[in-house]
């Protein structure tokens, strides 16, 4: 099996939402290693930031399992956007954690780029409707 075969093959719909969840449990994670930091050091509301990211991180995940076409967009602009900046921390030292950010990244917007993902952003048909091209005759009344 060649290797576009296997890309258009591939679920990516299904792939970026196990993606986006994974995200989330890690920004909840983050949450709450911060509230409890928060709580040793003396200042308990420091996982506000975090937690609000995580619950709005969970909201878009939600959102593209409902198949929300705005979803989309959503996720293409911020996975574009943090693939930059996560470029310019990679110039400024490299951690174990940028490059493994950055490379989250590449592959968001390679799935995003699927036509298993953009296949959102057409129009929806409403259920029941024959497509366009075939002539509905109204009822006789």
């Amino acid at each position: 099996m060649s290797l576009s075969a296997r890309w258009r093959r591939l679920d990516a719909a299904r792939w970026m939402y196990r993606l986006l969840v994974l995200q989330v449990v890690l920004l909840v994670l983050v949450a709450a290693a911060t509230a409890i930091a928060g709580l040793v050091a003396g200042s308990p509301l420091m996982w506000v930031v975090p937690a609000a990211l995580a619950a709005v991180s969970g909201w878009i995940a939600a959102a593209w399992h409902d198949e929300r076409r705005w979803s989309w967009w959503v996720v293409t602009v911020l996975a574009v956007l943090s693939a930059g900046s996560g470029l310019l921390r990679l110039a400024s030292g490299v951690t174990w954690w940028r490059p493994a950010w950055l490379a989250f990244d590449v592959v968001l917007v390679a799935l995003l780029a699927h036509p298993g993902s953009t296949a959102r952003l057409d129009p929806p048909r409403p259920p029941g409707r024959s497509p366009r091209w075939v002539v509905e005759t109204p009822p006789r009344g």
